[in-house]
């Protein structure tokens, strides 16, 4: 209710010639005054439609919401149109009103179309704590045979190496040391342990503020050999889920002398003795993590031009092609990892208002939303069988390291389920429009 009193004065529908039409507002800049008049002469529901994207990417959501009803009352047997605009009121804290469309929609004969975009949102997948610590852990891996996972945490005081597994839950350190290891990956054979370290930058400055070089851990003969040296961040190595290349970010390629964090990254491959370093991505962009499809056809990741939000990206590595998988308009998609087949890819959004995890499914072109948590959820990290996601989050103030199985969900998956708790979350609200 409080949406529609404090927009009511400037979002009101006018009456022009028998017909509602959407007011124009003093403080409209030329560009929304132009559209919102060509809207109201074409009047027809795409046009409506058109200008509730328009708004929705300028983030202006009530004047969004205003065009998508103006478009809905113009086409109610428009269901494609009823699904978008449901969607986007619920969430955007208009949840009564989306929630009578998910309801009118799973009543209708277009219930199979719209059900698995509807039913993530009310019976979830089931999550597990896998650690439960007074310190942070975080940047999960799998280990290849989904076995294990290996993660870093900062029990000691700065970031170390760690290993739990599945089974019985037990843990043990991999590498401690003074300096801060983080972001491990172990190769498929599980005799290899690729993470930075930052004890090379000896400068003094905030952690946060150096860079950091690759390193690799024979556990077979105990060693540890430095796989980068170039002095600038090179960092988030992860090992190919078929064999022993190495994928990871670089800042080198970008020389400009500029702060810290500011330089443009590309996604560089080696082999797992350093050699052969080459870019897989180029570019003045900030392309960030990624992993590479089985027999390495294809990279995926995110990426971002100056100015821009990370879209999720393909590149095919033999005619160096660059496809877009996925764009969430305005928001970022991050911490990109998925199966080799690339049936499912798992990132992080923050398209919900806060970063959560999504999967997307190469083969059906959707995407679903996984976690939905106040919290940071972040950096997921699939299984080799495709059929569980870890992840950290700081739900219980530190960060820890959750389960997602996508075999199980919190109840069975059904039509009449949905509608159950649809209807119980609608006389749980109080209404927000009029």
């Amino acid at each position: 209710m409080r949406h529609f009193f404090i927009y009511s004065f400037i979002i009101v529908l006018l009456i022009s010639c028998g017909k509602k039409v959407l007011s124009i507002p003093d403080t409209a800049s030329p560009e929304e005054r132009l559209k919102v008049e060509q809207a109201n002469e074409t009047y027809t529901s795409e046009a409506y439609v058109s200008l509730a994207r328009y708004f929705k990417t300028a983030g202006n959501t009530p004047r969004a919401l205003e065009s998508y009803r103006l478009a809905h009352e113009l086409d109610t047997a428009n269901y494609t149109l009823r699904f978008e605009y449901g969607n986007f009121a619920y969430l955007n804290d208009y949840q009564n009103e989306g929630l009578k469309q998910f309801k009118h929609i799973l009543n209708s004969s277009h219930s199979n179309t719209y059900f698995n975009r509807i039913m993530p949102y009310f019976i979830t997948f089931d999550v597990k704590k896998l650690t439960n610590t007074t310190w942070n852990n975080a940047f999960p891996s799998f280990t290849n045979d989904g076995k294990s996972v290996v993660f870093q945490t900062d029990e000691h005081g700065n970031w170390d190496i760690k290993r739990v597994y599945l089974d019985s839950d037990s843990s043990e350190f991999l590498v401690r040391s003074p300096a801060n290891e983080e972001g491990p990956s172990f190769s498929p054979d599980l005799k290899k342990l690729v993470y930075t370290t930052d004890k090379f930058d000896t400068r003094i400055v905030d952690a946060s503020q150096k860079w950091r070089e690759i390193m690799m851990l024979d556990l077979n003969l105990n060693q540890i050999q430095r796989l980068t040296l170039n002095y600038c961040d090179d960092y988030y190595p992860r090992f190919s889920k078929e064999n022993d290349q190495i994928i990871f970010v670089s800042e080198r390629a970008d020389v400009r002398q500029i702060d810290y964090g500011q330089r443009h990254t590309n996604l560089y491959i080696m082999d797992s003795d350093g050699s052969f370093q080459v870019p897989l991505t180029k570019g003045d962009v900030y392309d960030q993590s990624g992993y590479v499809t089985e027999k390495l056809k294809t990279t995926i990741f995110s990426s971002k031009a100056p100015q821009s939000t990370f879209k999720l990206l393909e590149k095919t590595n033999s005619i160096k092609t660059v496809d877009t998988l996925l764009v969430y308009s305005g928001k970022n998609i991050l911490s990109v990892d998925g199966t080799p087949d690339r049936t499912k890819v798992v990132f992080v959004s923050d398209k919900s208002g806060n970063n959560d995890l999504f999967m997307y499914n190469t083969i059906s072109m959707q995407d679903e939303q996984l976690t939905f948590h106040p919290a940071d959820d972040n950096k997921p990290s699939i299984s080799p069988d495709g059929e569980k996601i870890v992840f950290h989050s700081n739900r219980d103030g530190f960060y820890n390291l959750y389960l997602i199985d996508l075999t199980k969900r919190s109840e069975e998956p059904t039509v009449e389920n949905v509608l159950n708790k649809i209807n119980q979350k609608l006389n749980s609200l109080t209404p927000t429009t009029p």
